[in-house]
Formats: structure tokens, sequence, C-alpha cells
């Protein structure tokens, strides 16, 4: 199997490549992604119609922001995009506002539940904010970059594709001399520490409810079953003993 990762051309790979995105997020569902996108995984209209309209968004946004880079996994046989990954350079601290899941419909649980999961991510990155401005002022000549996108088809796992995309990732990085920091899961966190990213904190999902629904706590449940945790990377990747100041220091820290 041969796996050629190369720049996404955003008018003409966006299609196939957020039909891939999809794909991945619904094989297995994770909670997350049942929270970010609507109707994911169900095989139903209602998720026909959610994807088109999630893939216009995102098309939208990415277009309309010049550092946002997106690098996708083909493989040279199938010449089929088979896993993805997207960046954003930032240069200074991206305000950290409440996210409001408009993709759900108001006043509904499951708006209510994607809310609070967004805020308990959005303290991690405020604690991480507060640590990258303290290590290195944000100025036009510097900055950082995010990004929570890595993904590959079910085939495809566990045979260093992501590898492959997580070191396209961060050459596209260490081009800029830029720390980083992103969100991951179980799934991600491992190839993502090969590669210098180190866990902070996991967000605490606890969300009492008075009269929950079934539907409520089962996700509930899941997401705690499955911890969103940030994770930081130094410039270059190098952690460099008694004089890396890493973001969240007064969090266990694990080792490499």
């Amino acid at each position: 199997m041969a796996i050629e990762i190369t720049e996404v051309d955003k008018h003409q790979d966006w299609d196939e490549l957020f039909a891939c995105f999809w794909t991945a997020w619904a094989n297995p569902p994770q909670v997350v992604g049942q929270l970010t996108f609507p109707h994911l995984g169900e095989g139903t209209g209602h998720e026909s119609q959610s994807f088109r309209e999630c893939k216009r968004l995102w098309l939208e946004a990415t277009i309309n922001n010049p550092n946002d880079y997106w690098g996708k996994a083909v493989d040279t046989e199938t010449l089929k995009i088979v896993g993805g990954v997207g960046i954003t350079f930032h240069e200074e601290s991206p305000p950290q506002e409440k996210i409001r899941a408009e993709w759900w419909e108001e006043g509904s649980e499951m708006r209510e539940l994607a809310e609070e999961m967004f805020e308990r991510i959005l303290e991690m990155r405020r604690v991480l904010d507060g640590n990258l401005t303290r290590i290195s002022p944000f100025m036009s000549t510097d900055g950082y970059t995010a990004g929570e996108r890595l993904w590959c088809l079910p085939a495809y796992r566990n045979k260093v594709v992501a590898d492959k995309l997580v070191r396209w990732a961060t050459e596209k990085i260490d081009s800029r001399g830029v720390e980083a920091c992103l969100e991951a899961t179980v799934f991600s966190k491992p190839v993502l520490q090969r590669y210098g990213f180190m866990p902070v904190r996991n967000a605490k999902m606890n969300f009492p409810k008075k009269d929950a629904s079934e539907q409520w706590n089962r996700r509930v449940r899941e997401l705690q079953e499955v911890p969103v945790c940030i994770m930081w990377r130094p410039r270059g990747g190098l952690l460099k003993e008694g004089e890396t100041v890493i973001p969240g220091k007064e969090y266990p820290k694990a080792k490499l």
C-alpha cells in the first residue's frame, strides 16, 4: 500500500475530502462527532441534509481563512482520498467565545449538551492560552497553530497513514517555528505523542441536569468513557529538560 500526502486544493478536492472526513467520523460513531454533526451515521435523509450543510459551511470557512491548511492522504493505487488533517495558524490567541450549537433545534437537549461539551473544551483552551501567552507573546512575526482535524478511513487505520498525516502537519508547523495545540481522544493521542504533542489536561465532562432524559445520560456517559484531552507541542516538538515551560504544568503530564 503506497500513500502520498499532499496539500488539499480546496476547490477541486473538497467534495471527496469532506465525504472521507464524514465517513471516518461515522465509523465508528463517536459522541463528540454525533454532537457536532447532527444525524451522523444514521443513514437517513436527515443525515444527507446535515452532510450537505456541514460541507458547505466548512468549505466557506476554510476558503475565507488563508491560514487554514488541509493535507490529504491518497492511495496511489486507487487514487482515492483515504484520510486527512487540518491545521490553522494564528498570529494571536483566538477569542474563546461561547459556541452556539445552532445546528441543533433551539431548546433541544442535544443543543444544550453540545454547547455544554464545547464550553468544557473552551475551558481547557483558556488554560492553555494563558500559558502560551506567558511562554511566547503573540506577535505578528510569531504565533502558534491549532487544529483537531485528523482522520483516516477504517480500512487504512493502523497502517501508518495517520503517522504520515501528522508528519506532514508537523513539518508545516515547524517551518513556521511555532507551538501547536489541539484536542484529541484516546484514538489519536498515541500518534500525536510520537510527534511531540504532550497531554495537558482532560475536559471535565460532568453535566448534572434535573430530569435528564436517558439520551442525555447516555451521551454524558459516552463522553466520560472517551475523554477529550487538550495537547500541546513546543517549537520543533522538542522538550528541553529544565528549560521548556509546559502549559498547565500543575496537571499530571504523560511521559513520551
